[in-house]
């Protein structure tokens, strides 16, 4: 009940991460987006519910503007991700 409160219950997806980011150009960033998530699902031992959490989608977008050089807001990612900026750098590395 808290989750929804504070509307953390929501499910994320690339898609809605790369619309919060305002960016209208975004089928090569989404489908790079997508080859790095299911990268991560195939690689890392996350559970169901932990692949699909806001900070593996968001980072997963954030690599993949990384990789396509589409400049996006760190305030907006991290916001969107759920962690805080200590939590964001661990995961950046």
């Amino acid at each position: 009940m808290i989750l929804k409160v504070l509307a953390l219950d929501k499910k994320v997806d690339i898609s809605s991460v790369i619309l919060q980011l305002g960016i209208l150009q975004s089928v090569t960033l989404e489908k790079s987006a997508r080859k790095i998530f299911e990268q991560y699902r195939r690689e890392m031992p996350y559970s169901a519910d932990e692949i699909n959490h806001p900070s593996v989608v968001a980072m997963c977008v954030y690599f993949a503007s990384k990789l396509e050089n589409v400049k996006i807001a760190k305030k907006t990612i991290l916001s969107i991700s759920n962690l805080n900026n200590t939590q964001w750098n661990t995961m950046e590395k």
